[in-house]
């Protein structure tokens, strides 16, 4: 029974990782790769917000309700600790403010980038060397030349959130998050597209003044 635990615990979690790194491998630079055969890729909501970075408000929100149970309901087992309870008090309601602004914040940036991502539907097709993307009731058909930039934008911590603007030779351009399924693909496509990288505190999408997008 040991030896079946033992085995259990520990190689078969050996084996998904290594069946996950295998498909990883496969369907990148294998026999599924997007350069090889036609994919498609579509961002759904299920796709968008069930990724581990979109737990980080849920996560927040339980955090800050927990401490204000201790702080303001249940400050008893917390007294051990700190005894003088005003210095409590103000900590533990600094600690709740500053876990709800960060869940905030995280899911305003998802609620704002989905708007961006929803629906997004990449298809590859290797034969033309194109890329086929559909963005809501907008289609566009990108071949190799045709995006002249891409401006990445990013808050540069380990809870990142990112989205690029592309812009197009013909004066048009179009964003997409970082979260839309597949969007590697079309660097992976067209290699030599000039980026440049731009830090944001706060990276909301926000439409130029005066200009449309490719998207509507």
């Amino acid at each position: 029974m040991d030896t079946l635990l033992t085995f259990l615990i520990i190689f078969i979690p050996a084996g998904l990782c290594f069946w996950q790194l295998m498909r990883f491998t496969r369907d990148t630079v294998g026999t599924r790769s997007p350069l090889k055969i036609s994919r498609v890729y579509k961002t759904t909501a299920l796709s968008f917000f069930f990724r581990l970075d979109s737990t980080i408000p849920l996560y927040c929100f339980f955090v800050s309700g927990l401490l204000f149970k201790v702080c303001f309901l249940k400050p008893a087992p917390v007294s051990v600790f700190l005894e003088n309870a005003a210095l409590k008090s103000l900590t533990l309601t600094v600690m709740i403010a500053l876990f709800l602004l960060i869940g905030i914040l995280s899911l305003a940036i998802d609620l704002n980038h989905w708007q961006y991502a929803k629906n997004v539907v990449i298809t590859t097709l290797p034969e033309q060397h194109t890329i086929e993307l559909k963005m809501g009731d907008t289609e566009l058909i990108l071949n190799e030349g045709d995006i002249q930039a891409i401006h990445h934008y990013h808050n540069d911590a380990k809870l990142r959130k990112a989205y690029g603007e592309y812009q197009l030779t013909n004066g048009d351009f179009f964003f997409l998050p970082d979260t839309v399924e597949g969007v590697w693909v079309i660097k992976e496509y067209f290699k030599n597209i000039p980026e440049d990288s731009t830090v944001k505190t706060l990276p909301f999408i926000k439409q130029h003044s005066g200009t449309e997008s490719a998207g509507g």
